[in-house]
């Protein structure tokens, strides 16, 4: 508890003491269930609802106290400054909380000289302060303070500031009785605050080290991407080689499929990639365990290097489950990792689904992700999930693993199990509920058929990058558009821009030196607002004008894409622009 300190003395009998005086036994025990029901409600919050359940607690102190204005106070030690952060004031007080931020604690030097002692102020007469206190009379005394009683808020030994009640209408003298219960208010809001800072501190220091655990987990595999990379590249080349000295046109057809199916290998990889180091809320949508498990087997695979051997046995699920699929995804690579170092000779990793029905007709997945690795003994397993758990050296793991796939699976509805025999390996078991889906599985879906455009247009393609604007160009030619193209996005902006009538659609890279792709479609629509538009892009992250962008006539095309990918997205272009030319789309 903190010491009273008090610069002036009044004697009660000459000071208002007001009806809110505590003097009677029902009066404490009045405040002090006040008291029990503001520190249940501030022991619920979180960090969002904080500040609007701090303003009730100080309305409902201050009102009760018979104080005119209560506050709190927040002073950051590192820059010895003091900032007004909540604020009530009774009905015709004015408020101060807007000129009271960012205070040197110099400013008040008598007041933060008791506070940094721990000191509880208690000045009844702020008139009859002493000169060295002349700081805080004179800003009292603007704000129309009588008396005033402040408490700092302490968390080991340092000030994180103080609450505080004024009196405006009257000078106040507050009694023993009622400086203790105003204290355990103040104690009660500094708790609280306390309790949300740990909670913040802590939400941010698991933040770092997932985001540490994930950097960790890409160096691991960065090796093994770019060894898949030089696998899939050496096909490509080699068929090209192939391909110029076959004879036939068969054993050339087959040249180009192989090199197309190592294109398209390469597309997935680099997707995956992507996916994995994207950061994104945590967005659940339906998907069928099975499917992916498929999608997963890559990073796998990764994860686990050469030496071990990775395996599926996929069983027939009838139905999906709802979960985040890079943040489920993340969990299984993370005990994919936990199985990889747990087999340093190598062994098998194996990965398989099945279905579970129960007696109340509920039926969960049961995916089960089993290594032939060293295993754990009993004593090991009970602490497995426990965070910061470990037994890898310091350099080696934080202890998050399984810990975070137990709060990944948990907020799904789930559970996890492990079962385990040293020398033998670990099974985990991954317990998701499943729902029947009446109308068929989500299925991995399948490449379209050869398209075939019924009509041609007059196509303006821009993109800097020669080499990837030559093929583009030869598709369209192929399929029979009339194509202008340039490599040089601000002469197209230049030449182009007066000659837009002449097109019936634009295709430009987004990210170009000079203007961007959205910017050029920007002048082109002012110019020419019935155009169509492809925006090309290796990487949709952060697109500009989004906006203006969801208005507009415009398709987005990933990279890399092949010719029906090309054609059906103008055809999906040019059949809205029909469509609003006939009134059939509102834009």
């Amino acid at each position: 508890m903190s010491r009273e300190s008090s610069s002036n003395s009044v004697n009660p009998d000459d000071r208002y003491t007001g009806n809110s005086d505590i003097a009677g036994s029902a009066r404490v025990r009045e405040w002090e269930q006040l008291l029990l029901s503001v520190s249940t409600e501030l022991n619920r919050v979180s960090s969002e609802t904080l500040p609007r359940e701090l303003n009730m607690a100080l309305a409902k102190l201050g009102s009760y106290s018979g104080a005119d204005r209560a506050y709190i106070f927040s002073y950051d030690v590192t820059t010895d400054e003091m900032s007004n952060t909540h604020e009530w004031c009774g009905p015709g007080i004015e408020a101060q909380q807007d000129h009271l931020q960012n205070i040197p604690a110099s400013v008040w030097p008598f007041w933060m000289s008791q506070m940094i002692k721990h000191e509880i102020i208690n000045w009844p007469a702020i008139q009859a302060l002493p000169s060295q206190a002349a700081a805080e009379k004179e800003a009292l005394t603007s704000q129309n303070v009588k008396s005033v009683i402040a408490v700092p808020m302490i968390e080991d030994d340092v000030l994180l500031g103080f609450v505080g009640f004024d009196s405006v209408r009257r000078e106040r003298f507050w009694r023993s009785s009622e400086i203790y219960l105003l204290s355990l208010s103040a104690n009660i809001i500094s708790s609280s605050l306390t309790r949300i800072l740990h909670s913040e501190r802590l939400r941010t220091t698991e933040e770092q080290l997932s985001h540490a655990n994930k950097l960790e987990a890409l160096g691991r595999f960065v090796g093994g991407a770019a060894h898949d990379f030089n696998n899939i590249l050496t096909v490509i080349l080699a068929y090209c080689d192939y391909y110029q000295d076959a004879t036939s046109n068969i054993a050339r057809d087959r040249c180009v499929d192989q090199i197309s199916h190592a294109a398209q290998q390469s597309i997935h990889l680099t997707r995956d990639l992507l996916a994995f180091g994207r950061r994104q809320p945590s967005t659940c949508r339906k998907i069928h365990p099975n499917q992916l498990i498929e999608r997963s087997t890559t990073f796998i695979n990764l994860i686990l290097g050469d030496s071990i051997r990775l395996q599926t046995n996929l069983g027939v699920i009838g139905g999906n489950i709802s979960v985040d699929e890079m943040q489920l995804q993340s969990a299984l690579l993370n005990i994919a990792a936990n199985a990889r170092d747990a087999m340093e000779q190598g062994g098998e990793f194996l990965v398989s689904t099945h279905p579970i029905q129960h007696a109340d007709g509920s039926q969960e997945v049961l995916i089960k992700l089993s290594d032939t690795g060293a295993g754990m003994d009993k004593a090991t397993q009970q602490r497995a999930f426990e965070p910061y758990f470990t037994t890898k050296s310091m350099n080696e793991g934080t202890g998050l693993g399984l810990s975070g796939v137990h709060g990944t699976i948990s907020q799904y509805g789930g559970r996890v199990e492990l079962q385990s025999t040293p020398g033998v390996g670990t099974d985990v078991l991954v317990y998701l509920p499943l729902e029947l889906n009446l109308h068929g599985s989500e299925m991995v879906p399948v490449p379209s058929a050869v398209f075939k455009p019924e009509k041609q247009y007059s196509i303006l393609v821009v993109d800097d990058n020669m080499m990837l604007l030559e093929p583009v160009v030869g598709m369209l030619q192929v399929l029979g558009h009339r194509v202008v193209f340039t490599d040089d996005p601000l002469m197209a902006a230049k030449e182009y821009l007066e000659k837009c009538s002449q097109f019936d659609l634009v295709i430009s890279d987004l990210s170009m030196p000079g203007i961007s792709g959205v910017e050029l479609c920007k002048l082109f629509a002012a110019q020419c607002p019935d155009l169509g538009f492809v925006i090309m892009s290796g990487y949709v992250e952060d697109i500009p004008d989004q906006g203006w962008l969801n208005k507009q006539n415009i398709e987005f095309l990933a990279k890399p894409f092949n010719k029906n990918q090309l054609m059906e997205c103008i055809e999906c272009v040019m059949a809205c622009r029909e469509a609003t030319a006939e009134g059939l789309v509102n834009r």
